[in-house]
């Protein structure tokens, strides 16, 4: 059951409809991330344009995702080398019996 909550993102609140507690949270703690960075851009970089300011959050976001798939991807494939090691150890157990 989806319920419709109010996220405040750059000063504009957005209607964000949410699928549950979890989903809810998420949501909460990904806008106060993204109004903290928003924030630091601001300091950082006083005459840009909202806009520029999102794109740049965007972009390290996006960033940040590709990083974290990278890793997830090596990760997979240590896993599946490891399966396969120990497949053959057991192979090789069952084999000597």
């Amino acid at each position: 059951m989806s319920r419709s909550i109010n996220i405040r993102i750059a000063g504009k609140e957005y209607p964000i409809a949410v699928s549950g507690p979890e989903n809810e949270r998420l949501m909460r703690l990904a806008a106060e991330d993204l109004n903290a960075r928003l924030s630091r851009y601001e300091s950082k970089f006083p005459g840009i344009s909202m806009l520029d300011k999102l794109a740049f959050v965007a972009l390290n976001e996006a960033a940040g995702k590709q990083a974290v798939q990278d890793e997830l991807n090596s990760l997979n494939a240590g896993l599946s080398s490891l399966e396969k090691e120990i497949g053959s150890y057991l192979d090789g157990i069952e084999n000597n019996r």
